[in-house]
């Protein structure tokens, strides 16, 4: 499942790029340029409290704890140059973009079953 929401991310990732370039040489094989794109994973506790984790070099996202054991984004700092916009607020899965220029940075906190949250951040 975690291989599939990496790759799941990492070709939205590669959409928000302007998509994933795609060519076929004459002897009829196809050959997919990739977009450097590199990802983290990181397993922690639910917070108890709100809790600040690093967005690569994009910046952080503070993520609080709501009833449910469900989670809301509580803040956002962002790293000098770089844009933010939050694309799922609240909820078991939480969403927010970073740009700067052409690079991307996703990050992405999810509840797991266990009570453990998933945070992915993939950077291109």
């Amino acid at each position: 499942m975690l291989k599939q929401r990496v790759a799941a991310m990492t070709l939205a990732a590669a959409g928000l790029l302007g998509g994933v370039a795609v060519a076929a040489p004459a002897h009829g094989a196809t050959t997919v340029a990739k977009p450097a794109c590199t990802a983290t994973n990181k397993w922690v506790s639910y917070p108890k409290a709100a809790t600040k984790y690093a967005a690569g070099t994009a910046g952080t996202v503070t993520i609080a704890p709501r009833s449910g054991h469900t989670l809301k984004v509580a803040g956002v700092t962002k790293a000098a140059g770089w844009t933010a916009s939050t694309h799922q607020g609240a909820g078991k899965s939480l969403e927010v973009l970073f740009r700067k220029g052409s690079k991307r940075v996703t990050f992405d906190a999810d509840v797991e079953d266990g009570g453990r949250v998933r945070i992915v951040v993939v950077s291109c």
